[in-house]
């Protein structure tokens, strides 16, 4: 399974490919697109959907494994969270300062550090769906 998303950065394909059927395994992964050549950046036990949400120099994603990352453009880890027990959602969203993340729950991140600062957990059913907000509100749905 190829990602349902990706992203370009100087002249580098970002994508997630899980391969397996009943023991998973993905990777994000890291392509010149001049000479072809890839590199495996990040490695998850379960599903990556998304090559996540880039910024300057980091990107924010998470996995079915129930974590939330912020890599560099490298690889390299520079937090990783756990939300919940499994299967997060690959829908997140981004502010200046916080990471946007659900599973049973909303969570939102520090972006610096990962850490939570509060939890959403008024809902009865998986959170798995698009999370937009404006100044005053989060809209998001249950399953």
């Amino acid at each position: 399974m190829i990602s349902h998303d990706y992203h370009i950065k100087d002249n580098y394909l970002y994508f997630a490919l899980c391969i397996g059927t009943m023991l998973l395994k993905s990777v994000l992964i890291k392509l010149n697109l001049d000479s072809q050549e890839g590199m495996a950046i990040l490695e998850e036990e379960h599903i990556l959907r998304t090559a996540g949400l880039p910024e300057i120099d980091r990107m924010y994603l998470t996995s079915m494994e129930g974590m939330a990352y912020c890599i560099d453009f490298q690889g390299n880890k520079l937090w990783e969270t756990t939300i919940g027990n499994n299967n997060a959602s690959f829908k997140i969203a981004m502010d200046d300062e916080r990471l946007y993340a659900s599973n049973y729950s909303i969570y939102c991140l520090n972006k610096e550090n990962g850490d939570i600062l509060w939890i959403n957990e008024t809902f009865s059913r998986k959170v798995n769906c698009n999370i937009i907000y404006d100044e005053q509100h989060f809209y998001c749905g249950e399953l």
